[in-house]
């Protein structure tokens, strides 16, 4: 689980995101990133009726929340992030979801990461 510190929340901060981010999509995820004025990296997650009934869209949020847990300490601060799930992350396995979320990630600069 994240920190508290580290979760985006409050719906005028998803539409900041939203409106004035970044995005980038690949066939799992969007990621919509925006900088936001402190030192904290704070990411939402957005998994709507597309990727199946509530069992499905809560597995794919705890896979999202385990994936951003242990890339935290590879992000740079000061970002907020949103990802987006999209229908066939339902079906995709953990190494896939993983790899795409990195990938995304360090396509819009908010973080860089080693070979596995």
């Amino acid at each position: 689980m994240l920190p508290e510190c580290n979760r985006l929340r409050r719906a005028r901060d998803f539409q900041a995101v939203y409106r004035r981010g970044r995005s980038q999509a690949n066939t799992f995820l969007v990621l919509y990133a925006r900088q936001n004025r402190s030192e904290l990296v704070r990411i939402g997650y957005s998994i709507g009726k597309k990727v199946g009934g509530a069992v499905q869209r809560n597995r794919a949020k705890r896979r999202m929340r385990e994936i951003c847990r242990a890339a935290l300490p590879g992000m740079r601060r000061g970002f907020d992030l949103i990802f987006v799930g999209r229908a066939p992350m339902r079906d995709a396995d953990f190494d896939a979801l993983r790899d795409s979320a990195k990938g995304l990630m360090a396509h819009l600069g908010v973080a860089s990461f080693g070979p596995r």
